[in-house]
């Protein structure tokens, strides 16, 4: 992951409820394990690793990409 993905990332508020959310991740070292998103409410939030999934780009074919481009 790098800074300018889009993410989506678990909070462990309220207790119970997993829910995915999906932000902007605006830092992430890999010796912390820790990642700085960007929320939906303007709010930066510092969320483990383990909570935190690259979002988007599963249905990407680099083949199609390139049509589009000539």
């Amino acid at each position: 992951m790098k800074a300018g993905d889009l993410v989506r990332y678990r909070r462990a508020t309220p207790p119970g409820s997993r829910l995915w959310e999906v932000g902007l991740l605006v830092d992430y070292k890999s010796w912390e394990k820790i990642a700085r998103i960007l929320c939906k409410d303007g709010t930066i939030v510092a969320i483990a690793a383990r909570d935190v999934q690259k979002y988007g780009g599963r249905g990407y074919r680099k083949k199609d990409y390139d049509k589009e481009k000539e």
